[in-house]
């Protein structure tokens, strides 16, 4: 939801400008696909789909199987289009560096947030979910917000709009990886 909101933040930012005007078939697929995982996601849950193989939930495994399919589709798309390359001129080595070292850093801080949050939680007498909810939520999300008010800074409205739509569709996807590493049951 946090992620969805960061369209209205940078909206706000960039009133002036039309920042849907250049979007791109890849991204609306992207914010489409998304709200179908979603929905087929939310719907699992309310039928309280609880088949399991071994440990592993069929709900994870379908997910994960509509991600797969879904990026197909949008890598499909992708390789059909026709996208000027205006960035040509730019190092690429040194543009993977950069991207390299940022996500070892984000990385690096992400593998420690759990464990504060679990103190935050304590501490205040506060149930996890909360924490999650609200306080990883925000924190996890904020460097997409930087990141897509950075792309709309330069002018790159694609950029930050499929930072925000694939990012929902990694987070969902990811259920599956999740539900694998959780030997207790279906998570």
């Amino acid at each position: 939801i946090f992620n969805i909101m960061i369209i209205g933040i940078i909206e706000l930012f960039f009133f002036r400008k039309n920042i849907y005007k250049k979007e791109s078939k890849q991204n609306m697929l992207n914010m489409g696909f998304s709200i179908i995982i979603i929905a087929v996601m939310t719907m699992l849950i309310a039928v309280k789909f609880d088949l399991t193989l071994f440990h592993i939930g069929f709900s994870s495994i379908i997910i994960f199987t509509l991600y797969l399919f879904f990026m197909h589709i949008i890598f499909k798309e992708r390789k059909d289009s026709k996208d000027v390359n205006e960035y040509e001129n730019k190092s690429l080595g040194k543009s993977v560096l950069l991207f390299i070292l940022s996500s070892f850093a984000i990385i690096a801080i992400g593998i420690f947030l759990p464990i504060v949050a679990k103190e935050v939680a304590t501490v205040m007498n506060w149930s996890d979910s909360l924490i999650g909810v609200i306080f990883i939520a925000f924190v996890t999300s904020f460097p997409e917000l930087v990141v897509s008010f950075q792309a709309a800074k330069i002018g790159a409205f694609d950029m930050f709009m499929g930072n925000i739509a694939g990012s929902n569709l990694f987070n969902i996807a990811i259920i599956l990886v999740l539900d694998i590493v959780y030997l207790k049951g279906n998570i």
